[in-house]
């Protein structure tokens, strides 16, 4: 049975220490480790992360590992259930346009409930969180859009993958057992995109880490798995992407060449809501800066968006705080009013508000072109304002910022981690973790990060 490229990855995994991993490479890591925490701790006060952790509680699973933004020890499968959960609720985390979806909310949680328990160094922690992103992003670059376009959340059944990539590297797994792992893990996982605006869209991810964490551990105490999962007949690549397996060996030879956490890079959420929305807020936040539009005097606003994301952007209103992160029309809408858009912004009583309902029917979705030279996903998109008058004001953006072309500055980095942490933290915790996690590399213990939550 034919079995390159699981070979490889794990190879690749098993061969690749922190040494071998570029400076630029590392900070945009840590980077993405103090954004994952920050939504994490946020997501904790949601009716979905509270449902969740009672649900576990009464399960009996206790232990010693951290849930961000809560008191409580729990097991460490549970931990990284928990975190990705949280971590995902707000729909706030960052994205990998390789993957088609989530790496850090899947993959983070889980080595760090690892890493917390095996008091692991900011460098271990780092490199096998790197590790996980880079083989989930790079396989993804093979099975996706077919994998995407099908239903399947990537961000589960990728991040299932990568996550158990992380756990198998904090535990120092060889070569077989890290094949065994992704055996272990590649049968776990799973997720749909129709569920996407619900509760349980966050639980993908937070399962995907949970899937990481349970592979290795079984591994650990000799299960048996398929060590050709990647590569074999009704494997991971035969059932999730219709058998396109593309060059193996040109993945393989990807792998860390470039890392892709620095090409293409990952995508820092601006705004609480799916990437698909972010360039049309961007745009009509555009036009709100510039121009004093009077609310009541607006006709239609025309917005355009590709046909991918008019396929994800399934709520044409907005009746809960999810759909409205789906909802291209309520975003839109709650930007022209609001002239701005944050986590307030998605709370039930503001997607709910007079002003912003009744704005919402003039909001009209159009599916544009993408544009052949620019490589995103998620754009372009198109706002165009027409008023009672027949004043018309448009604006257009290709690339949303957050994204590694237009990224988030140092300020509104911390800004964002600031107001996710506002709710649970007061500032000193804040400014002190903060400047633990910019030098996490250097930290000794990640325990000792976690200690402060």
């Amino acid at each position: 049975m034919r079995a390159y490229l699981t070979d490889r990855v794990a190879d690749f995994v098993a061969g690749t220490g922190f040494a071998d991993i570029p400076d630029s490479c590392v900070e945009i890591a840590e980077r993405q480790v103090i954004d994952c925490v920050g939504v994490a701790v946020a997501g904790s006060a949601e009716r979905s992360s509270r449902i969740l952790r009672e649900v576990v509680c009464e399960s009996g699973a206790r232990g010693n590992c951290t849930v961000l933004g809560i008191p409580d020890k729990v097991s460490a499968d549970a931990a990284a259930l928990i975190n990705g959960m949280q971590a995902h609720c707000l729909d706030y985390d960052d994205v990998n346009q390789s993957m088609y979806g989530h790496p850090t909310t899947a993959i983070l949680p889980a080595v760090l409930a690892m890493a917390e328990l095996h008091h692991c160094s900011g460098k271990e922690l780092l490199e096998a969180y790197i590790l996980g992103v880079e083989v989930a992003a790079k396989i993804g670059t093979v099975i996706n859009p077919m994998h995407y376009e099908r239903g399947w959340h990537a961000t589960s059944t990728l991040g299932s993958i990568g996550a158990a990539v992380g756990v198998a590297k904090i535990l120092n797994f060889g070569n077989d057992e890290i094949r065994k792992t992704l055996g272990v893990a590649a049968s776990l996982a799973g997720g749909l995109s129709k569920n996407f605006g619900t509760m349980t869209k966050p639980l993908h991810a937070g399962r995907a880490a949970e899937n990481g964490v349970r592979a290795a551990l079984l591994v650990a105490r000799g299960w048996t798995a398929d060590s050709a999962i990647l590569d074999a007949s009704s494997g991971f690549y035969s059932a999730f992407s219709e058998g396109c397996l593309g060059s193996v060996e040109g993945i393989a030879g990807a792998l860390g060449n470039p890392f892709d956490m620095v090409s293409p890079g990952i995508i820092v959420k601006k705004y609480p809501s799916c990437a698909f929305t972010h360039p049309a807020i961007d745009a009509m936040l555009a036009l709100t800066d510039d121009i004093a539009i009077p609310v009541a005097e607006i006709e239609q606003i025309d917005v355009g968006i590709n046909e991918t994301a008019g396929k994800i952007l399934a709520y044409h209103g907005a009746a809960t705080d999810l759909e409205a992160k789906f909802s291209i029309e309520y975003c839109v809408a709650s930007a022209c009013i609001r002239r701005s858009c944050g986590l307030a912004h998605f709370r039930i009583e503001n997607v709910l508000s007079d002003d912003v309902q009744q704005l919402i029917p003039k909001v009209r979705r159009v599916i544009i072109p993408a544009v052949p030279d620019i490589d995103n996903i998620f754009g372009p998109s198109e706002v165009l304002v027409t008023c009672r008058n027949g004043r018309q004001y448009k604006r257009r953006v290709d690339i949303a910022k957050g994204d590694p072309r237009k990224p988030l500055g140092d300020e509104e980095v911390f800004a964002k981690y600031r107001d996710c942490l506002s709710s649970c933290y007061d500032d000193k915790v804040t400014a002190e973790s903060y400047e633990i996690m910019r030098e996490l590399h250097s930290l000794a213990d990640t325990g000792d990060i976690l200690t402060l939550f």
